[in-house]
């Protein structure tokens, strides 16, 4: 949890912060810089599936403490930023090509081989840390500009990376002797955690599909949360105080959200919460009282912080062990994606239409398909400790307590 607090979420708290700043001081529009911020977000999708690859095949530990040290010497580097546009972008690629490491990945996998019975309330636990540091950084980070300006920004936050993320790598984190995980990072890596066999299973093709569809309209409505809360006449304070709820309401979500995970069905857990982020979704564009606002910012909240948790027990209870770090991999790449998806979608339409009514139907769409792709999982496929669940005493899934 402190180490993804300096996590690859880190990397939008940094570009909020320095953004106006270094558009004054060299002259960019708004585009050069965003450009360089969307290359690494593609960047850092990338790297998490590569990191999820690596895992699989050698362990938690070999690849991830030379990629976090180089994650944060990549931030560091962006204070060498000189206003040459090319320049700028070349930085960005290379931040997000070594992100892997700062993204849930690893810690996800390791924490599954560690946790069984409460495995639900440790990934949301877990995954606190992300919360926190969309939280706890803004703050420091400006601070830290005031002072010493963008430059310093990166230098200060690029240490803290390089210092804390590899130190818990390299002393804390391992996996437990004896698990399929260890088992399958090894010489026979290639046949124990093949992703071969798991792209035969429609549940591979439901989850990313069901991730791609909530991430991309999530993603997209977040990144207009300030404009559309000015086209509904609220200030710019009222905004921040929406975009606040939200975060803390996705902080909130994740200690209940892993409860749940220990004691109902999985995929019916993540139909509701997504279905709460729908209807907040519309609330948001269409409210026309600041509670309603709030409600709809506080229910969105919900369903974003509650994706990657939902997606990361899923992964445990429907393809084998061995395949968990690769697989898992892939469904941070597919969310990245989504999100940059996302974010271009909403700003297309936004302009081609001249509103927000268009942009709301495609989002909410979006996260009604998402909904089917869980609706059709099934029964789990695997228990908690990794092995092939009894079709005859596994019970039909449902949202009663029922040890699935």
């Amino acid at each position: 949890m402190l180490a993804l607090i300096l996590g690859a979420g880190t990397l939008n708290v940094l570009f909020n912060v320095a953004a106006v700043p270094m558009i004054e001081e060299f002259g960019w529009t708004l585009a050069d810089f965003t450009n360089g911020a969307s290359f690494a977000t593609v960047a850092a999708g990338v790297s998490a599936l590569m990191v999820g690859i690596l895992v699989s095949r050698f362990g938690p530990r070999i690849p991830t403490v030379p990629i976090s040290l180089a994650f944060g010497g990549a931030v560091i580097l962006l204070a060498t930023a000189n206003g040459s546009v090319a320049y700028w972008c070349v930085l960005c690629i290379l931040l997000g090509a070594v992100a892997g490491a700062s993204t849930p990945v690893a810690h996800v996998t390791v924490v599954t081989a560690w946790f069984s019975d409460r495995r639900g309330i440790a990934l949301g636990l877990l995954a606190v840390g992300s919360a926190l540091g969309t939280i706890l950084m803004p703050p420091i980070a400006t601070a830290i500009e005031a002072t010493y300006g963008w430059r310093g920004v990166y230098i200060a936050v690029g240490a803290l990376c390089v210092i804390i993320p590899p130190a818990v790598y390299a002393f804390v984190t391992r996996l437990p002797a004896g698990t399929v995980m260890q088992q399958a990072a090894g010489a026979d890596a290639a046949v124990t955690s093949s992703i071969r066999s798991v792209t035969r299973l429609r549940q591979f093709w439901l989850l990313l599909g069901g991730i791609l569809l909530v991430s991309t309209a999530l993603f997209g409505l977040l990144s207009q949360v300030f404009p559309i809360a000015a086209s509904q006449g609220y200030e710019p304070e009222t905004a921040a105080l929406l975009l606040s709820s939200l975060a803390v309401s996705s902080l909130v979500v994740h200690g209940i959200v892993g409860f749940l995970l220990d004691r109902l069905y999985a995929p019916g857990i993540a139909v509701v919460l997504f279905a709460l982020g729908g209807v907040g979704t519309v609330l948001l564009f269409t409210s026309a009282t600041l509670p309603l606002s709030f409600l709809g910012a506080i229910l969105v909240g919900v369903a974003f912080g509650a994706e990657g948790d939902v997606a990361s027990y899923i992964v445990g209870r429907y393809f084998p062990l061995g395949a968990y770090a690769r697989v898992v991999g892939l469904v941070f790449f597919v969310l990245t994606i989504g999100g940059a998806i996302g974010m271009f979608l909403i700003g297309q339409l936004y302009v081609a239409t001249g509103g927000y009514t268009v942009p709301m139907t495609v989002l909410t769409s979006l996260v009604g398909a998402g909904i089917v792709c869980f609706l059709c999982f099934g029964r789990y496929t695997f228990r908690l400790d990794g092995t092939k669940a009894d079709e005859a005493t596994e019970k039909e899934p449902s949202l009663s307590p029922a040890g699935l």
